[in-house]
């Protein structure tokens, strides 16, 4: 089998398989037109394996993304698409491409990998483990008749300039790892959508002419039981608690149009203890976006410095990337802080999934220490220092 990056001219075939491989429909010959007429398309991230006749038999995007990582900007690849023909199943496809893939990445000094999992289990197998645990919350309008919105609400039309919505979400991602770096397609993408003819509505908050908040929703789908009269928050952001109030206190002022609002908040953020009425509000954890290292050092050399100093060794065992398992010493000092891969005696034990949630803070070490695969020997206080539980919070679809 041949494993490697899309052409233009495979694009055809990439239709072909992904339309079996997710039940779809095409028009074959509306698709050749379409593709003949395409300048660009995701072929250039897209890796595929062949077969010994040269078919294309399986395939996976790696969106290429930035995202927050511990107050810095780094590249992040966003699997998606993930598809192979019924006929070559099983016979090591997608593992190979994953290789691939992770390999193009160490090369070019990437290494966090992130996806949405139709199955937890199955990408476990590819050294994933989840790490973006949302909160969603459904509560009805007059649930939030305590807040009051002070700032200016604009409804914000098609076509009209966005820079006031970047400067917003700039101020806000930064603070939660995993948090999107947004490009001009990924803003095409999050402010899609008319008003008037799609029913999507955008609105930003300012205070003293300056931007402090945006929420983009619409209504729920009516085929849904109960969603009929329900607003649905699909994008918000927020440079402080006070601005949160104000979109509540909008959100509050919705109860003619709908009885009731659904939004996904950072797992940071508990609604519930903001309402007079907890009972009120239906709260439950999203276990969705998952995430691998795919370069260890590197994520571990990227790790902000504790106070203090301190020193600790960690053992990591990944089995789908052999090369990132080693035993790595941490030192901090002075606000620095270096990794190095040798022969040390471990203070900790662990694989790279759960070292993975420990990196991004998905979990603290209070947390992490119950995982059946730590091993931790002795209560080293600089794991404490390194690992407390940080904010992460994947803010883009794939």
């Amino acid at each position: 089998m041949e494993v490697r990056i899309l052409k233009k001219e495979d694009q055809l075939d990439l239709y072909k398989l992904e339309t079996i491989a997710f039940v779809g429909s095409m028009d074959v010959d509306e698709a050749k037109r379409r593709y003949a007429e395409e300048s660009d398309g995701n072929w250039n991230y897209t890796w595929g394996c062949f077969n010994d006749a040269g078919k294309l038999s399986a395939a996976v995007i790696n969106n290429p993304f930035h995202c927050w990582y511990e107050g810095q900007k780094v590249a992040m690849g966003g699997v998606g698409g993930v598809a192979s023909l019924p006929e070559g199943r099983t016979k090591g496809a997608v593992r190979a491409i994953f290789r691939a893939i992770f390999a193009d990445m160490r090369a070019k000094g990437e290494f966090l990998s992130t996806l949405y999992p139709f199955s937890h289990s199955y990408y476990r197998q590819y050294g994933y483990e989840v790490c973006n645990m949302p909160n969603r919350v459904v509560f009805p309008v007059a649930a939030l008749k305590k807040f009051r919105q002070t700032m200016e609400a604009r409804m914000h039309l098609t076509g009209e300039p966005i820079d006031d919505f970047k400067t917003v979400y700039d101020r806000f991602a930064q603070a939660y790892n995993l948090a999107t770096a947004r490009d001009d397609f990924s803003w095409k993408w999050t402010l899609g959508g008319d008003p008037y003819k799609d029913r999507k509505y955008r609105y930003l908050l300012y205070e003293d002419g300056q931007p402090r908040a945006y929420v983009n929703f619409r209504p729920g789908d009516p085929k849904q039981p109960g969603a009929g009269h329900m607003a649905v928050v699909e994008q918000m952001a927020f440079d402080g608690a006070e601005a949160l109030y104000n979109i509540l206190g909008f959100l509050s002022k919705l109860s003619a149009q709908y009885g009731h609002v659904q939004m996904t908040l950072p797992g940071d953020i508990d609604l519930p203890i903001l309402l007079d009425e907890p009972y009120e509000c239906e709260c439950t954890r999203a276990f969705s976006g998952m995430a691998r290292l795919v370069d260890v050092q590197r994520a571990l050399e990227l790790l902000r410095a504790p106070q203090g100093e301190g020193e600790c060794a960690i053992r990591v065992e990944d089995e789908f990337l052999p090369e990132n398992s080693g035993c790595y010493r941490l030192r901090y000092a002075g606000g620095a802080l270096s990794a190095e891969k040798g022969e040390f005696e471990a203070d900790l034990c662990l694989s790279e999934q759960t070292l993975c949630q420990l990196c991004l803070g998905a979990l603290s070490m209070d947390q992490a220490r119950w995982k059946q695969d730590v091993i931790l020997k002795g209560e080293n206080p600089a794991l404490w220092a390194l690992f407390p539980g940080k904010k992460v919070f994947l803010t883009n679809g794939f």
